[in-house]
């Protein structure tokens, strides 16, 4: 059977492993006419410095610059940092805490008109330092009519960030908030002068180096810019530029008297007929210094060419390679300890090739949580309950040779257009399987957002942005997501209502979790493996090793004293029978690992109101996305399961965290 993959995202278009930019646009824009001064700190004010910050790793190379703020209340926001919008604009699922709206505004976005709310300004937080904003906000839907499957919930803007000289350091991934009044002689790169009119920040410079043609700054843009019809069309005639949907990839192109390359242009649209934008593409080739209150924007050139996405890690994205590519073996298979250093030591060691999911979370800023011993960090992305404006498809079809063909899709839903907040119904951890990241989970995330749940994806320890030198599979693993949830309630993220979704060995890890940690109220098991020692050979012969099974039993008795541990001790029957909690598992009637008998094995172990579902279509690799026909019955087991604690396991839980 053959699976397809279409897994689509509002800043990144991906079919199977190709990746293409979508041209996007965030400004939003009123009749400044309309807006009284008194809407506007003053300038004058020099406000309180916020610390040095971290942003998301794909800002500038294709996604659009991301901070995480908060409310006084603590409550966590993403926020998109948009020089392009005059005003800081809230998510409409945030009116409930702002008290009466004063008026309605008109606002246009590309491509659509809405009508905005105006709510006196809430604090907003930056760490522990409040940014100074305008007395007034507006709301609309942000996350819905800009970005799917993101949970969007504000736009900074410029009454914000006018009163602050801000440096975007791409190669660092860190925004810093400076003196602008003592900047003191370091080079900070060519300087330009810059206008702020009506909200919008110009400087008298265009991409083609044409002089006259001024630009606007908008770090809501997230290819290298826009020119007017003009400038746009001499410059598509011209040889060393090609065409594609009404976009150019120029060649090269020139400012500041300098030639940058590859430069992803658009037309200039909006209302007014629109200017010529630099966007955030452009302006991720330079460590940038914008001295808002001195008008003046420094550039220190980087690369002439446009940022690369894997700039920071060991394994940013995709694949990696497994304990069974077991190149540099010897031929004869009798390496007992290097193929046991093999399967010890963490996928992350040795990554792959980017897959369709490489780019899903590059909105996120980097957040971990340290574990140990022995220490690691946890990537972690927080998604909490809300209409994400996404739907997860899946399907199988069978062609003429009566062979199947599965494939699922994740694709905006313009359909979804309530903004109404969701009631939560409690916090679901996702946990992926060997060799895999959190990115491979986001289909769950987006259904079980949209379902009310706070959905927390976690990197495993040696998996895509954690660290962590060694896989136990599940001796470190499990206490690594004890210490997690410490974290997640010391942070008030969840409130006691927990449940587990995992898939094959995120899956076993969820069961053995759950058994060794009461504040687990219910694990979801997708594709878990029974004895670990019969998986490593069925996943040997899967990959047709040549190593003999003799050899792999030798290296596996050497992983177990390493690890100083009884493979026994972490099957998927282990765990399900120390556990008093009913689990819900899920395989496939194909899958070489977690067979159907294995599925009976593991039920008849399960704690009494455990269930079970085989799709006798799936594969393992499928099984976790057959959406169709697993989707409906996983929302109803949490829905049931997490509805409320018994008062005494109320305590329980409580006298255990403790």
């Amino acid at each position: 059977m053959r699976t397809i993959l279409i897994l689509l995202t509002s800043r990144v278009c991906v079919i199977g492993a190709g990746v293409g930019l979508l041209l996007l646009c965030s400004c939003a824009s009123v009749r400044w006419r309309d807006w009284p001064a008194r809407w506007f700190a003053n300038e004058s004010i020099r406000p309180p410095l916020p610390a040095e910050t971290s942003f998301n790793k794909g800002a500038g190379c294709g996604d659009v610059l991301y901070l995480m703020l908060h409310l006084e209340s603590g409550e966590e926001l993403l926020f998109l940092v948009d020089t392009g919008s005059g005003v800081t604009i809230l998510d409409k699922s945030l009116e409930p805490m702002l008290g009466k709206r004063l008026r309605t505004r008109k606002t246009w976005w590309p491509g659509q008109t809405t009508t905005a709310g105006a709510y006196e300004a809430p604090k907003l937080y930056l760490g522990n330092t409040a940014l100074l904003t305008g007395d007034r906000v507006l709301t609309d839907n942000v996350s819905l009519i800009l970005f799917p499957g993101c949970p969007l919930r504000g736009i900074l803007g410029m009454d914000c960030l006018r009163h602050y000289c801000i440096q975007l350091d791409f190669a660092a991934g860190k925004m810093r908030f400076l003196d602008p009044d003592h900047l003191g002689n370091e080079n900070w790169g060519k300087a330009f002068p810059l206008k702020i009119f009506f909200g919008q920040v110009f400087t008298p410079e265009n991409l083609v180096g044409v002089k006259g043609e001024k630009s606007m700054i908008d770090t809501g843009c997230n290819f290298d810019g826009t020119l007017k019809a003009k400038l746009l069309r001499r410059k598509l005639r011209d040889p060393t530029t090609f065409e594609t949907n009404a976009a150019g990839t120029l060649h090269k192109g020139v400012w500041g008297g300098e030639t940058y390359t590859n430069l992803v242009l658009n037309e200039s649209g909006g209302f007014w007929g629109g200017p010529n934008l630099v966007g955030l593409r452009f302006l991720a080739r330079h460590k940038v210094t914008l001295n808002f209150p001195k008008r003046k924007m420094y550039l220190q050139r980087t690369s002439a060419g446009p940022l690369a996405f894997e700039r920071s890690s060991t394994n940013v994205l995709g694949s990696t390679l497994g304990w069974w590519e077991t190149e540099g073996l010897q031929s004869s298979g009798d390496d007992k300890e290097s193929l046991a250093t093999r399967i010890l030591s963490a996928p992350n060691l040795r990554p792959g090739v980017p897959d369709a999911f490489s780019k899903v979370f590059s909105w996120d800023p980097l957040r971990f949580i340290s574990v140990g011993a022995p220490e690691a960090k946890l990537r972690v992305v927080h998604m909490p309950p809300g209409n994400y404006r996404m739907k997860v498809v899946s399907k199988l079809e069978r062609g003429a040779d009566g062979e199947g063909q599965f494939s699922f899709q994740g694709l905006p839903d313009y359909n979804r257009l309530s903004s109404a907040p969701l009631q939560e119904e409690g916090t679901i951890l996702l946990l992926h399987d060997y060799n895999y990241q959190k990115e491979h989970m986001v289909p769950w995330a987006w259904v079980l957002a949209q379902a009310g749940y706070h959905v927390v994806l976690v990197d495993l320890r040696g998996h895509g942005d954690s660290s962590g030198q060694i896989a136990s599979y599940g001796k470190y693993e499990t206490a690594d997501l004890r210490q997690a949830l410490d974290h997640l309630l010391t942070q008030r993220v969840c409130d006691g209502k927990v449940g587990v979704l995992g898939v094959g060995y995120g899956a076993n890890l969820g069961l053995h979790w759950a058994a060794r940690d009461p504040r687990v109220r219910t694990v979801v098991a997708i594709a878990p493996y029974n004895q670990s020692e019969q998986a490593f050979e069925r996943m040997a012969e899967e990959h047709k090793l040549s190593i003999s099974p003799e050899v792999l039993q030798e290296a596996l008795a050497v992983v177990a004293a390493r690890l100083e541990i009884k493979w026994a001790d972490w099957s998927g029957e282990a765990a399900l029978r120390q556990l008093k909690i009913p689990v819900l598992l899920i395989g496939g009637g194909k899958d070489t690992l977690c067979t159907p008998n294995d599925l009976k094995v593991l039920e008849q172990a399960a704690p009494s109101g455990s269930k079970s579902v085989l799709i006798r279509e799936a594969s393992r690799r499928d099984v976790a996305y057959w959406f169709h026909e697993i989707a409906q019955p996983v929302k109803s087991w949490f829905h049931q399961h997490l509805a409320g604690l018994p008062a005494e396991q109320v305590e329980e839980h409580r006298t255990t965290s403790k």
